[in-house]
């Protein structure tokens, strides 16, 4: 269930500003995007099925933190090491391959650059496995919806509230190891060195 919720960043107020049709896309010309996000997977009948929200930041085109804060606590971290998954109630933390961007939706978060506000369909982009539809929508300077629906009709709302974000750097993006946490290294790569807990 956590790949998929990943999978689905995938990761919460929606303004009811109204937009003009000359309004461009919330980060047309941003290179850092945080916020705070809510997302819901309903089934095919709209019946919801998970509800996570959380806090999130992102510096273009490749470095995402996604912070779940309920109903479990969860940082997911992609940077140039790898994805890095921490479930802080289990105290586990796992290391993999960075997965492609065109299979991260929130990496779509950039796209929505037209210059006029609404739905943006991406059904004829290519999409990522297991998704046959995302619709990106703006109805504010300072929200972003991301629709997703898969080949079961389930669909996946994520909305992200902006922020300021003019301070991210690189730097905070760096994944720090938890002491004591356990450790598992799913990548096809030597993992980074990491501190390890010592018993007197």
């Amino acid at each position: 269930m956590i790949l998929r919720v990943v999978f689905y960043l995938c990761l919460v107020l929606l303004s009811t500003n109204s937009r003009s049709a000359d309004d461009v896309w919330p980060l047309a010309t941003a290179t850092t995007a945080s916020g705070v996000f809510s997302q819901v997977l309903s089934d095919s009948s709209g019946n919801p099925l998970v509800e996570t929200h959380g806090t999130f930041s992102t510096i273009k085109p490749d470095l995402y933190r996604w912070e779940i804060e309920s109903p479990d606590r969860q940082l997911l971290l992609l940077n140039e090491e790898g994805f890095w998954q921490w479930d802080k109630d289990l105290d586990i933390v796992i290391l993999r391959d960075r997965p492609n961007l065109e299979d991260l939706p929130l990496a779509r978060i950039w796209e929505g650059n037209s210059g006029h506000s609404g739905s943006i369909g991406s059904s004829d982009t290519a999409l990522p496995s297991g998704i046959e539809r995302i619709t990106l929508i703006s109805s504010a300077a300072d929200n972003i919806e991301i629709r997703l629906t898969d080949a079961l009709e389930q669909e996946t709302v994520l909305r992200l509230r902006l922020t300021e974000a003019s301070n991210l750097s690189p730097s905070d993006f760096a994944f720090e190891f938890p002491d004591g946490a356990e450790f598992y290294n799913e990548s096809s790569a030597a993992a980074p060195s990491i501190p390890l807990e010592t018993t007197p």
